[in-house]
């Protein structure tokens, strides 16, 4: 496996969920979410859309609100 010895921390926001990194010669970023070992619910101002039409409002959480419904909902109260 290659190693990247020149991985680089890039200064993150103070709400930023991921440790967002660097790696010289390379366009881009790498970025981890350490969720498991440094808990960020109480600041974490993030909505996640997922490939399925959903907003998944906690990574910890099951509950899931259905965008596409809500999409469906406001064109019916429009067009009516």
């Amino acid at each position: 496996m290659k190693q990247f010895t020149s991985l680089k921390r890039v200064q993150d926001h103070p709400i930023d969920t991921a440790k967002n990194f660097t790696i010289d010669g390379h366009e881009g970023r790498v970025s981890f979410i350490t969720s498991m070992t440094e808990h960020f619910c109480a600041g974490c101002n993030r909505l996640r859309l997922l490939a399925d039409g959903n907003f998944k409002v906690c990574l910890f959480g099951p509950s899931e609100v259905s965008y596409i419904q809500i999409i469906k909902v406001q064109y019916i109260m429009h067009v009516t």
